[in-house]
């Protein structure tokens, strides 16, 4: 019989394992259940009506009378007692069960995917072409929900691998650390990297993708300042830059003509003209964005009375709420609330060191109108009380809060 045939759901175990055969209980039942046609380059067996049964589609074969079948082994009838490496045994005495326990995981073959590869002959024919030896992709596709989607190179790819994240998310290895991949996110792996590559379990990733060589690569990744060390960057979902991802795509579908790989490598030209252009309005923003933070925090220092209005100050930024909330702690490692209240509680410690003010007063001087609540504030913020503090404090100390006076 030839190796991995079928009963049902079930393998054969054919040769047998050593544990199997040098255990007494184990034995062999022959049964004529196993078959091969002639117009079958593969194994087939009847089931229980007589009928013959295809081991890889599961289609059913007519049966011809008076048609003799060779028998062979079908089956090891084992104590259920027995385990041995690899899997469990069925609730059918002896039967080792198909399912395998791994997950299921794959390079292609996601429904409705688009893929395109050059043969690597050509690419090295054409390379040399001056047209082409400054920007050439060899591989360019489109994953939609590509569940199970699983990739690992371990000497890494002979071109520089270019993944955007139009939707889900997903996660890279790369240099020994770990990169979480989310919408809008751009993925560059390059040449010669070992790495790995994988779609979220909940959420798996819809990816466009491409293979680039050529003399100019380095340059563009140097460009968009990325690399093995930082190869993400994240890119606000536009439309345009769906539709060249689309373009280039469907350039590639056209065929391998000369004329079409040149029309191939000049709409991916502007495919990373785009992403240039808007990696570098991503920095100025992001600059132009942490100057504008800064002056609300200054204006948060010279209004220190008011009460704390979000809306206003992201609306000063020039960024939503959330933007405007991420970006500002990014900065200081406080919400703005947070730091806002640690403002008036330095501001209450000078006043309280330095003034004869009441507690009220200083209260009222800095937006509480419940002094009480004010001093639950400042105990959470000092762990003492303001009139506390002010016993603690000589009014005349110049050191800063902090310093106890000396008896």
């Amino acid at each position: 019989m030839e190796r991995g045939g079928f009963l049902g759901p079930y393998r054969c175990l054919d040769p047998l394992p050593p544990l199997l055969r040098l255990h007494p209980a184990a034995f062999v039942q022959l049964t004529p259940t196993c078959v091969k046609s002639r117009a079958q380059s593969h194994e087939t067996f009847p089931n229980q009506h007589g009928e013959i049964a295809d081991a890889r589609s599961r289609r059913l074969l007519p049966m011809r009378r008076g048609v003799s079948f060779p028998i062979c082994i079908c089956a090891v009838m084992i104590p259920n007692s027995l385990r041995f490496r690899g899997g469990v045994f069925a609730s059918k005495p002896g039967l080792v069960p198909l399912k395998s326990t791994k997950p299921k995981q794959k390079k292609v073959g996601f429904r409705d995917q688009r893929i395109v590869v050059l043969p690597r002959k050509l690419v090295k024919d054409t390379l040399s072409h001056p047209l082409l030896k400054s920007l050439m992709a060899t591989d360019v596709g489109y994953f939609p929900k590509a569940k199970g989607h699983f990739r690992i190179r371990e000497s890494g790819a002979e071109e520089a691998i270019f993944m955007y994240c139009a939707n889900g998310a997903g996660g890279c290895d790369l240099e020994g650390r770990t990169y979480q991949i989310n919408k809008g996110h751009l993925l560059v792996i390059p040449a010669g990297v070992p790495h790995s590559y994988w779609a979220d379990k909940e959420q798996p990733w819809s990816i466009h993708w491409f293979h680039v060589v050529g003399t100019n690569v380095g340059d563009y990744l140097d460009a968009l300042g990325l690399s093995a060390a930082s190869p993400v960057l994240p890119f606000p979902d536009d439309v345009q830059l769906l539709s060249l991802f689309e373009e280039v795509l469907e350039a590639a579908e056209r065929g391998f003509t000369l004329k079409n790989m040149l029309y191939t490598a000049h709409t991916l030209s502007h495919l990373m003209g785009w992403l240039l252009w808007h990696a570098d309005e991503l920095v100025q923003s992001k600059s132009n964005a942490r100057t504008r933070v800064n002056t609300t925090i200054e204006f948060l220092k010279s209004h220190i009375r008011e009460p704390l209005r979000m809306k206003s100050l992201a609306s000063m930024a020039f960024l939503s709420v959330s933007q405007y909330n991420n970006l500002f702690r990014s900065i200081t490692g406080y919400s703005p609330a947070n730091y806002f209240t640690r403002l008036r509680m330095q501001r209450a410690v000078e006043l309280l060191n330095f003034t004869t003010l009441s507690i009220k007063e200083i209260s009222a001087l800095l937006g509480y109108c419940d002094q009480f609540y004010f001093s639950r504030v400042f105990h959470a913020t000092y762990e003492h009380t303001p009139t506390e503090h002010r016993a603690l404090f000589t009014p005349n100390q110049t050191a800063g809060a902090g310093t106890p006076a000396s008896d």
